[in-house]
């Protein structure tokens, strides 16, 4: 199965299901909320301020990449998290193929 192992292929699918679910949960949550478009864009300018009024001094990782916290839609970050889960899930298919 695309040269994973059983137990990569099991775990992996219910991860990648759990992923796809919790994306949709999200998004529906836009959608079905009663906001406009408008309300929607104000609440992540509001997240964006959240991050851009940290501290740098007590959370300088966070205050330098706030723009970057808020700077993708849900079409990019599903697609990065998906990208993340799949390289991982062969990471540690090799890892476990080497520990055996």
């Amino acid at each position: 199965m695309g040269g994973l192992s059983d137990r990569t292929v099991a775990l992996g699918l219910d991860q990648l299901l759990l992923y796809v679910c919790a994306c949709a949960f999200e998004q529906g949550l836009f959608e079905h909320s009663g906001m406009t478009q408008a309300e929607i864009e104000d609440y992540f300018a509001e997240i964006n301020d959240f991050y851009a009024a940290l501290p740098a001094e007590r959370f300088p990782v966070l205050a330098s990449i706030g723009d970057e916290m808020s700077a993708y839609d849900g079409e990019a970050r599903f697609r990065f998290g998906l990208d993340v889960l799949i390289a991982g899930l062969e990471a540690v298919d090799r890892s476990s193929r080497r520990a055996r």
